[in-house]
């Protein structure tokens, strides 16, 4: 049951880096090519969501034995 719940969060985490690394790629890809003023609010969101992704990633594993404590294997 732990390794399942794990592999959520890691697939949860994988998925706030991609689209988090996409969204602010294609932002600074917008303000290059358009000659736009940088929104710096849009970019930091998804730093934001990126940095959340890795602390998920790295806190997954205590995460998940503690969600589990309860369930006997």
């Amino acid at each position: 049951m732990k390794r399942a719940i794990r592999m959520v969060l890691w697939l949860v985490a994988a998925g706030l880096i991609v689209i988090g690394g996409l969204n602010a790629t294609l932002e600074l890809t917008r303000h290059w090519l358009r000659q736009t003023n940088l929104n710096v609010w849009f970019c930091l969101l998804w730093v934001v969501l990126i940095v959340l992704g890795v602390v998920l990633f790295l806190k997954a594993t205590a995460l998940a034995s503690r969600l589990t404590d309860d369930f006997d294997e």
